[in-house]
């Protein structure tokens, strides 16, 4: 699975178009709305995860360095 694909968006998505993805997917999966430790536990990990990858999607030289790894795989 790709950054593109853990956000639901195409390649040559915009990082406005990254950004609206990344606040869609925290609204289901943010740990201020899981009761349960374990499950608060598990989002902030996916957070962190989230976080990385708007973080290279949203920065072009990062962005190409993964679309180049990507692609030699």
């Amino acid at each position: 699975m790709t950054y593109y694909d853990e956000l639901g968006i195409a390649h040559d998505a915009s990082p406005e178009e990254i950004r609206k993805a990344f606040r869609g997917v925290t609204k289901l999966l943010h740990p201020d709305l899981q009761p349960d430790g374990v499950l608060r536990h598990l989002a902030e990990a996916q957070m962190k995860r989230l976080n990385e990858v708007v973080e290279t999607l949203c920065h072009e030289d990062r962005r190409q360095a993964y679309d180049s790894a990507l692609q030699a795989a």
